[in-house]
């Protein structure tokens, strides 16, 4: 796993973390941060998750395919565009992984400074994940180029 945690520090260092602007330049505009509205960045990262999921469920071998890190990014974005808190606990359900393994995983986010937890104000045994102002702006950056690569000139309007 640490060189999972490695390579997730590594992009989020090239996305997130740099203030270098002359990378920015020469993305599409529509990439550009704040460019487009985390609200349809969260239904865009909704569909990749089940676009995901529909490569699992095809595939013989639906475990090449699992990526809980991903899931849970994508979870926790959807989650703030909405509003809502996802707990510690849940955040495995959206990687389909056990607990332990949703833990380790979200442990490993945490090291890369992409999630954070926070206490439950109501309930002090349990707790929330959600991503730090770097997960957010790595996730709305892949989010919106991803978007934007993604329409292939079948489908353009």
């Amino acid at each position: 796993m640490s060189v999972v945690v490695r390579k997730i520090g590594a992009v989020l260092s090239e996305y997130a973390g740099t203030q270098d602007t002359s990378q920015l330049a020469s993305l599409p505009a529509a990439v550009h941060p704040g460019a487009i509205p985390d609200t349809a960045l969260a239904i865009f990262a909704r569909k990749v998750y089940i676009a995901r999921r529909d490569r699992e469920r095809a595939s013989h071998s639906p475990e090449l395919f699992n990526d809980p890190a991903w899931d849970i990014l994508l979870d926790l974005f959807i989650a703030h565009a909405q509003d809502k808190f996802i707990s510690v606990s849940d955040a495995g359900l959206a990687g389909q992984v056990p607990a332990t393994t949703a833990l380790r995983w979200v442990w490993s986010l945490e090291k890369t400074g992409l999630v954070e937890r926070r206490a439950d104000k109501s309930d002090k045994r349990r707790s929330f994940v959600m991503l730090t102002a770097s997960g957010l702006s790595y996730m709305r950056k892949v989010l919106a180029t991803m978007s934007v690569r993604m329409k292939p000139p079948l489908f353009a309007s």
